[in-house]
């Protein structure tokens, strides 16, 4: 995770070193950006970057559990709605985030916008922004508004059906701070996809899950008893990875990326 993190540093650095240009100036410059390109995370943007996206069509997907996992940063939602970037919401893949939780996902990139802009509340990405990013939000990042993203004829039927008595949604008051704020996942009922069932009663209908369960395990448990020497190995490179990732967080950059702004006593 601290190589994932260096990486991603160095290639901002030396992007800047090389050609004296941003990754995204870099994407503009060679005509990549455009409503067909989607940026993953989008943690490491100056304000030049975010015009750019914003003026070029181009969207992000906001993965804030993977972000925080790996250190990445805070990523500049608000600033980039504020700019008219499409954002959508994601979890990353589970080697980086853990799991594919996008419950978890609404309420972590609501609470972690509150830290970015800590005395100024109307700033923060409440529950319904971030409930239209993981909807009609990541439609449009998918090129899919037409089709997915709300409740509506003619759309498809991409659903999940949950349990009304759960426990997370009694008292109901406010359905969207409910399902933002205090869902877990636990009582999905039913999932559909395009109308198709494919998951019923909370277990998944279309593969023998179980069976998948315990290949898995034992796959796992084959592969860790193979990896012996590469993990021996990885624990002798972590302190010369951690010690390059830290050097290459140190390198001055013109990026917010990890909390709020520094007072001016000036």
């Amino acid at each position: 995770m601290l190589a994932g993190r260096s990486l991603a540093v160095n290639l901002l650095i030396e992007s800047q070193r090389r050609h004296g240009q941003s990754i995204v100036s870099r994407l503009e410059a060679h005509g990549v950006l455009g409503p067909g390109f989607v940026g993953a995370h989008g943690v490491w943007l100056t304000d030049d970057d975010i015009r750019m996206l914003a003026d070029t069509g181009s969207a992000i997907a906001h993965n804030p559990g993977s972000n925080l996992r790996l250190g990445y940063g805070i990523a500049p939602v608000r600033e980039l709605l504020d700019r008219g970037v499409t954002v959508g919401l994601g979890t990353d893949g589970s080697v980086c985030a853990d799991n594919q939780n996008l419950f978890e996902a609404l309420r972590i990139a609501s609470v972690v916008s509150t830290i970015r802009f800590p005395h100024e509340t109307n700033r923060w990405l409440d529950a319904r922004t971030v409930w239209d990013l993981a909807t009609a939000g990541s439609g449009r990042v998918l090129v899919l508004a037409g089709d997915v993203g709300a409740i509506a004829p003619d759309r498809k039927a991409d659903l999940v059906l949950l349990r009304a008595d759960s426990v997370f949604l009694r008292p109901l008051a406010d359905p969207v701070n409910a399902l933002v704020y205090a869902k877990t996942g636990a009582s999905v009922e039913t999932v559909l996809v395009d109308g198709r069932i494919v998951v019923e009663r909370g277990r998944v209908a279309t593969v023998a899950a179980d069976r998948i369960y315990a290949r898995a395990q034992e796959a796992a448990g084959r592969q860790r008893a193979k990896s012996a020497q590469a993990f021996a190995l990885a624990e002798q490179l972590a302190p010369h990875v951690a010690a390059a990732c830290r050097s290459a967080v140190a390198t001055p950059l013109p990026i917010n990326r990890y909390a709020a702004p520094v007072p001016s006593l000036a």
